[in-house]
């Protein structure tokens, strides 16, 4: 129990000095053109249609919008979309088969590579509202918190399988220094 208190007095200043935070305001740089009429013009150059899009594990065909954070170590982070401007268009060229949320995803996580710690977001900047109509986005903030994991110092196995760790403790006496036979008859 001591070393419990002991252990959250030591670092709780410490956990609360390394948590990270971010607020993260950008603008969507879409480089595939809109027509007059709403539609994506195919451009010829580029298939990636904005600047820094990576494309999706899941769906290859869809585009995410991802930044990354360099972070102390392992933890947990937890990612809030507060605002946003949005753009109503037509997405009449892309594939049928790509299935779009009527909500903006967002996914975050922590990666290790070489031991360095990154702290990711990714979000699915287009979504279809009900009634099929496309938004994009143009400009996102996001509200990034970072919580280190510290683990307690691990123990000496031995303390954990103690043999006193159940049953009667006794404290004797003695009057002289030396050898004593302890049995239940004493």
């Amino acid at each position: 129990m001591k070393l419990n208190f002991f252990s959250l007095i030591l670092f709780t200043p410490i956990l609360l000095l390394s948590q990270q935070h971010w607020n993260v305001k950008d603008n969507v740089k879409w480089e595939i053109p809109i027509g007059t009429n709403g539609d994506l013009i195919q451009h010829p150059k580029s298939s990636i249609p904005f600047e820094g899009a990576v494309r999706s594990n899941l769906d290859p065909q869809k585009f995410l919008y991802r930044k990354e954070f360099p972070v102390n170590g392992p933890g947990s982070i937890t990612a809030t979309l507060l605002s946003f401007d949005e753009e109503t268009y037509n997405l009449t060229t892309l594939s049928k088969e790509i299935r779009y949320s009527s909500e903006y995803q967002l996914k975050s996580g922590i990666s290790k590579e070489r031991s360095t710690y990154t702290a990711w977001i990714e979000l699915t900047p287009i979504r279809m509202n009900p009634s099929g109509q496309f938004h994009r986005i143009l400009n996102v903030e996001f509200d990034l918190n970072f919580i280190p994991n510290f683990a307690p110092p691990q123990l000496p196995p031995f303390t954990k399988n103690s043999v006193l760790e159940t049953g009667q403790i006794f404290k004797i006496s003695v009057s002289k220094k030396g050898i004593y036979k302890i049995d239940k008859n004493s």
